[in-house]
């Protein structure tokens, strides 16, 4: 009976952790009571954080924000829906890579 006790007390901190992330807490709670805490706890890590669909992040201070919003609530920033988006590191490196010489 004991171990019962302690095998559920595991599963607690999976079912934390889920709700911290913007995941259901019960369902990966009880995922982790059917499987493993361990395994179930690794598997929530690696799926990381929940996505909003309706929020987008702001290109000044990174904070989330409505895709409607006109201007940033945190820093004030501009962030119109029909500015361009901020350039990547990316799409930087390829504007600025030379192909070394063929011979």
């Amino acid at each position: 009976m004991e171990l019962i006790g302690i095998y559920l007390l595991l599963c607690l901190p999976v079912g934390l952790l889920a709700q911290f992330y913007g995941r259901s807490a019960g369902g990966w709670f009880l995922l982790s009571i059917i499987l493993s805490p361990l395994l179930v706890g690794i598997a929530l890590l690696i799926a990381g954080r929940a996505q909003d669909r309706d929020r987008r992040r702001c290109p000044v201070c990174a904070e989330d924000i409505r895709l409607e919003a006109v201007k940033c609530r945190y820093c004030g920033a501009d962030v119109a829906q029909n500015q361009a988006a901020p350039e990547t590191a990316g799409e930087w490196l390829r504007r600025h890579r030379t192909d070394p010489p063929t011979p």
